[in-house]
């Protein structure tokens, strides 16, 4: 299943915050493979990855799920 605006806001979010996938793999506690398949739209994130994903860069899930951040 792809989600587009939810795999772009992964890739913008991540690109302006400064961190490598390798940085938010390890924070999540994922291999760097699995999170470069959140950033392309091949797998979508569970919803707890989401959560902590919307706790960092201070969105909601609408925001992060549905809304182009860039």
């Amino acid at each position: 299943m792809q989600n587009l605006p939810l795999a772009n806001n992964l890739r913008v979010l991540r690109r302006r915050s400064g961190n490598t996938r390798q940085e938010l793999a390890n924070e999540l506690k994922i291999h760097r493979s699995v999170y470069a398949c959140y950033e392309n739209g091949y797998v979508v994130p569970p919803i707890d990855c989401l959560l902590r994903l919307c706790q960092r860069y201070g969105l909601t899930l609408d925001e992060l799920v549905r809304d182009e951040l860039c």
